[in-house]
Order: structure tokens, then C-alpha cells, then sequence
């Protein structure tokens, strides 16, 4: 990329660059809280750190300092109810985790939230060593393809016709894993038995020893993003001890836990603590609101009434033009003898019914424009808008300090949220 102009902030230069993982600054509201990172009418995010969870067991410091986070978020927001999980987080694990403070949308996503295509759900993580997609997708059995990009397939082409060798954006190309795992989250049970897990993955960065992966759930079980990780890519999560000896199948260190136990000691790494975090969570939501619209039949009623005025008009005109013809017909009558009335008396009372008739024409025509005007301003369709919330949240210091010792480059992300169509 050419460099860029010194008036161009640092952030604004990383966000062109492509080194960024959520919008500009200026695109995101700001959380509300350090743990509460949105807010709304029925959904709340919190930002879960690695010495909480709800899945630890009662009493237990985890398990304590969950309920003390959820309990600040009552008090914060007023909630009379403790808000339900639509997502979850393993114990070690990071990351921006999704609740309900609504029966109704609970109900909605709760029946498979992880599979749902409306819920989103993006992580990073260290993992050890680096995977070889291009391998691993000519192996069908390992169930890597990858997804189609016109870009970089668009780039591949013009490298071919040129003959000449064009480096194309390894981390734009995203790999497609599918595999089947139990309910139990075994890795042994990686077999037709299981139920099928999907994932997409990039490689962001990469060193001899380690790398930074980028996941992209389209499923949800138990430990998906650890077993596949470690089953099928053959780069365990760093700080995972559950899985990693399991990985020998696809590595030539067939000690992963004492090579993690290394790590952790030379680098001097917090214990049960997973580098994987997730930094990015997507969900849709429903806004209500009313416009004007005009009813049914009333532009009909409209015409009935321009109609009925006009009709009126055209009668008192025929009035006007037959005038001559009675008046001449009373005069007439005059030489007949007396009961008849005089010209004059006729042509004053043609005048006084003339006004009557005005009068009511135009008392119509007012009456007409109140009820139009009324039906109008009074008429309120309700419409209801579907868009997404799309939040963000910035990984742990202690995840972007090794990344730093381990020279991964990790693209920034700005915590906050914003609303899409």
C-alpha cells in the first residue's frame, strides 16, 4: 500500500489499510459501561472476562464473579429479571457474550441460537503452529474447502495469464471446515456419528511457531472452535490442554501438553487461560414506529363529495336560467285574478331560497373538508423494521501483549456497537 499523508491519523491510516476488524471509530456508539457494552429494549452484551462463567460451578470463584456481573448489570439498568444467555463462552474463554431481557426474543433465538443465521459470531485466536489449508483441503476427509472469493480468484487468474508470480492476501482467503462432533464436545467422536459442525476460518498473521486465526461460526456445539482447531487443522489453541494431546494424529510433536506447558512457562502465561476471544457478535432486532397513511376509500369519499358540491352548482345555474321563464308565467297569472302573487314578491322570494340553497352547498362543502382533514391526520399505520446490531469488543490487554511478544500482527478493533439495515 503507498504510504499515506502525515495528516492521516494513525487509526484512520490502520482502517485503510485493511488492519481493521470492526468500523471507524466515529461509526460505533460507545459502551455504556467497562462490562456492558450494549443495551437495548430486549437484548444486553456483556463483556466476559476470563475469571467468569456461568458453566462453573456453584460457589466457585467463577461461577461468583458471574453473578456479581450480572447483578451490577440489574442495577445499572433497573431489570427486575436476570437476563438469559443466547450465547455462551467457555470458562477460559473471552469475549462479548449476547443476553435476553425478553421472554419473547428469548424464545426466538433460544431453540438454536448458535446455528441461527441471525446470530453472528466472530473470534480470534493464537493457536500453535500454522495450518495448511492447501493440504488439508485435497484430503477429503478432513472436510477444509475453500469458500469462494471472485477478488482473490480474480488476482490468482491474472498472476496465471502473466506468468508471473502475484502474491495474493493470504488473510483474505477464508477456508470452509466441516466435521461432526458429539453433544459432548469429544474429540474422539470427530466420526459420521456426531452432529455436523461448520466454521470458516482465515489466517490473519503467522510466524514459524505460531499464528493468528480469525473464526467465523455458522454452527454452534460444544467446543467447536477447539476441537477443530486441534483435530483437524492441527494447531491447538494456545493455554488448551483439554485438546491438544489429541492433535499427534496431525503433528510430528506428539507431546502437545508439555510443549503448551513450555509456552506457558517461558512466556509467562496466566494458567487456565485459552487465547481465543470473541470479538464480534451480530443479532437482529425489530423497530417499531408509526406512519402516516391515507384510508381505505377515502379518495373515493374525496370524489362523492366534489361530485355532490358540483351537482349542487349546476342545479342553482338551472335555477337561475329558468327564472325568466316562471317569472314570465307569473305575469301572466296576474291578469287571471287575485291568489296569485306579484312579480316582485316571486322575485324576492326566488332570491331568498337562491341564498338557502348557497348556504347549504357551502355548509357541505365545509363539513366534507373537516371529516377529510380529521381522517387523515388521525390515520396511523403501525410498520415494524427489521436490522442488525452489530457489537464489537477489544480483545484483553494480556492477548494483545502476546501477541506483541509473539510479532503477530493483530488488527485493531475499536469496543462499541452500531445499528445496520
Amino acid at each position: 500500500m503507498p504510504p499515506l499523508s502525515k495528516t492521516v491519523s494513525a487509526a484512520t491510516q490502520a482502517h485503510l489499510a485493511g488492519r481493521f476488524l470492526s468500523p471507524s471509530p466515529t461509526r460505533l456508539t460507545k459502551a455504556l459501561t467497562a462490562n456492558i457494552i450494549y443495551h437495548g429494549s430486549s437484548f444486553l452484551v456483556l463483556a466476559k472476562d476470563s475469571e467468569s462463567s456461568i458453566q462453573a460451578q456453584i460457589g466457585s470463584t467463577q461461577r461468583q464473579n458471574w453473578e456479581k456481573m450480572i447483578n451490577e448489570a440489574k442495577k445499572t439498568l433497573s431489570l427486575k429479571t436476570d437476563p438469559t444467555p443466547l450465547s455462551r463462552l467457555d470458562k477460559s474463554v473471552t469475549g462479548a457474550i449476547l443476553l435476553s431481557t425478553s421472554k419473547q426474543k428469548t424464545r426466538h433465538l433460544s431453540r438454536d441460537p448458535e446455528s441461527s443465521t441471525d446470530l453472528v459470531k466472530n473470534y480470534l485466536a493464537i493457536v500453535i503452529g500454522k495450518p495448511e489449508f492447501k493440504d488439508l483441503a485435497q484430503d477429503p476427509r478432513t472436510g477444509v474447502k475453500r469458500v469462494v472469493d471472485e477478488s482473490t480468484l480474480e488476482e490468482e487468474d491474472t498472476s496465471k495469464k502473466k506468468k508471473k508470480k502475484v502474491e495474493v492476501d493470504e488473510s483474505k482467503i477464508e477456508w470452509e471446515v466441516t466435521s461432526t462432533i458429539s453433544s459432548d464436545g469429544s474429540i474422539s467422536d470427530l466420526s459420521r456419528s456426531g452432529k455436523e459442525s461448520r466454521t470458516v476460518v482465515r489466517l490473519l498473521h503467522s510466524t514459524p511457531t505460531f499464528s493468528l486465526l480469525h473464526f467465523r461460526l455458522l454452527t454452534g456445539r460444544k467446543h467447536q472452535l477447539r476441537v477443530q482447531a486441534t483435530a483437524v487443522l492441527g494447531t491447538p489453541i494456545l493455554g488448551d490442554f483439554k485438546y491438544s494431546p489429541h492433535s499427534a494424529r496431525r503433528s510430528k510433536d506428539r507431546n502437545f501438553q508439555q510443549v503448551q506447558y513450555g509456552f506457558q512457562s517461558y512466556y509467562n502465561l496466566p494458567q487456565n487461560r485459552i487465547f481465543l476471544h470473541c470479538y464480534n457478535v451480530a443479532f437482529p432486532i425489530w423497530e417499531k414506529s408509526f406512519v402516516d397513511v391515507q384510508p381505505k376509500g377515502q379518495s373515493l369519499k374525496a370524489e362523492e363529495g366534489v361530485e355532490a358540491a358540483e351537482a349542487a352548482e349546476a342545479k342553482l345555474s338551472t335555477l337561475g336560467r329558468e327564472e325568466p321563464k316562471e317569472v314570465e308565467q307569473a305575469a301572466t297569472a296576474e291578469d287571471v285574478g287575485e291568489g296569485m302573487i306579484s312579480r316582485e314578491e316571486r322575485d324576492v322570494e326566488d332570491m331568498e331560497t337562491e341564498e338557502l340553497q348557497q348556504q347549504e352547498v357551502g355548509s357541505e362543502r365545509a363539513t366534507f373538508t373537516a371529516e377529510t382533514l380529521g381522517e387523515e391526520q388521525g390515520s396511523k399505520k403501525k410498520v415494524v423494521t427489521r436490522k442488525r446490531v452489530e457489537v464489537f469488543l477489544d480483545v484483553p490487554k494480556e492477548f494483545r501483549d502476546l501477541c506483541e511478544k509473539l510479532k503477530l500482527e493483530l488488527p485493531r478493533i475499536d469496543t462499541g456497537w452500531r445499528t445496520v439495515e
